[in-house]
């Protein structure tokens, strides 16, 4: 047990704070001062961002976004992401071409996937963007793969669709419901996105139990505990703007949007000899992030059906270290897991095939008016 651990039971056992969570892991990771990884000022870079407060006094310690991100599917590899037939799955057997000849029905159309409806809004019937979604997924991919990474920075960034009806040049009614839409916006911000992506961590790319933490590279040991919450208490308590994290610590990603937080300081205490360079205090703290979790396509958009039955609170405690100036300066992680890595990104532009897109996005916001 190192000198940190020993002594931040002590002070929380005299702070008659449980220490349930600390027991339970075998140790805190040894990573306290952040690197260039992991340095806050990576996700703040946009020259319309204000500095960073680093002095916890200062710091809000509490947060939320007006706007909630909105739930969908991630759409995963192995149900051929937005190639997904997912009105109607037994619909999987009928082929586009087979029925255009004859003039298909409303309601075949309304069982095609997001991509199909896309390209028959277009009107190319070689389906481009479908054969690319075919050939990009698998039936054997990992059930964890998809474009999470798209539907975790869309849903920030775009207002929740609503159904629209359109009606192509050739005169085929097509409904595109709301997660039609959402898959749309989802493939174009995560896949072809020609903006800037900013990082603070990096990608644990191993298989480990979590517990086994001294097993673990330093790609494995991030987003640093002080990091994690500078950023969120700057991007989301100060600068109102919401932020996604890779909620698991191994090789799997997951990515989730964070909405809001609210954090405590449950202890105080003396540096200990493996905190970072500088450091004359540490803070035991407990922090609950708000995220949007994943559900399966719907129709109809979710954020205003009255649930929140896809909102996650997680708790996370950690060590904050403190310079003379009251500066967070690092950190380390008290919870046995914690976020991977945090990233932000620009929202993506309609452009080359996906120009139709602001047509139809902008079509399915009006419909709520």
């Amino acid at each position: 047990m190192s000198a940190k651990l020993a002594m931040t039971i002590s002070t929380l056992l005299l702070n008659l704070v449980s220490v349930s969570t600390l027991l339970a892991s075998d140790g805190l990771v040894p990573f306290s001062a952040w690197d260039l990884n992991n340095d806050p000022a990576n996700i703040n870079v946009e020259a319309t961002d204000r500095a960073f407060e680093y002095n916890l006094a200062r710091l809000p310690m509490r947060g939320e976004l007006e706007k909630k991100p909105w739930t969908d599917t991630y759409w995963p590899s192995y149900k051929r992401g937005i190639a997904q037939r997912w009105v109607d799955s037994s619909s999987i057997g009928f082929s586009f071409r087979d029925f255009f000849s004859s003039r298909l029905s409303e309601k075949k159309v309304a069982k095609l996937s997001p991509a199909e409806k896309y390209d028959l809004y277009l009107g190319n019937m070689d389906y481009p963007l479908t054969e690319a979604e075919k050939n990009r997924t698998s039936r054997s991919a990992p059930k964890w793969e998809g474009l999470c990474h798209g539907w975790a920075m869309a849903s920030m960034l775009f207002d929740e669709p609503n159904p629209i009806t359109v009606v192509n040049n050739n005169g085929v009614v097509i409904h595109f419901g709301s997660s039609d839409i959402k898959a749309l916006l989802t493939l174009l911000q995560g896949n072809y996105n020609e903006g800037k992506t900013y990082f603070a961590g990096s990608r644990c790319d191993a298989k480990f139990n979590v517990y086994r933490w001294h097993n673990r590279n330093n790609a494995c040991m991030d987003v640093n505990a002080g990091a994690f919450h500078v950023i969120l208490s700057n991007k989301i308590g100060i600068l109102k703007q919401g932020i996604v994290i890779d909620r698991q610590t191994d090789k799997e990603v997951w990515n989730q949007p964070v909405h809001a937080f609210r954090s405590k300081i449950i202890a105080e205490q003396a540096a200990t000899a493996d905190a970072a360079p500088g450091t004359v205090k540490e803070v035991v703290v407990s922090t609950v992030i708000t995220y949007t979790a994943e559900i399966e396509p719907n129709f109809y958009p979710q954020n205003r059906a009255g649930t929140e039955d896809f909102r996650v609170l997680k708790e996370y405690r950690y060590i904050l270290e403190l310079n003379r100036h009251g500066n967070i300066i690092g950190g380390e992680w008290i919870s046995s897991d914690y976020p991977d890595f945090i990233w932000t990104q620009s929202r993506v532009r309609f452009v080359n095939y996906f120009a139709s897109l602001a047509k139809l996005y902008q079509l399915s916001i009006r419909a709520n008016n």
